[in-house]
């Protein structure tokens, strides 16, 4: 057994933007009565799934 002179390396502190590690909008509920009312609750959950996809995206980079 080889007994050497080891160190361990310390471990980086790191911090990431708030924004990156926020967690998503909660989905909300879908209360219309109407086609267009649809139409408008799917822009609206596009936009914040869109959002959260993008945040993820960027943590992950952040992390590599």
């Amino acid at each position: 057994m080889l007994s050497a002179c080891s160190r361990t390396l310390p471990t980086p502190f790191v911090t990431f933007p708030a924004d990156l590690v926020q967690k998503c909008d909660p989905l909300t509920q879908f209360d219309g009565k109407t086609a267009d009312d649809l139409v408008g609750y799917v822009i609206t959950l596009t936009g914040s799934y869109r959002d959260c996809e993008e945040r993820h995206a960027a943590l992950a980079e952040a992390v590599q």
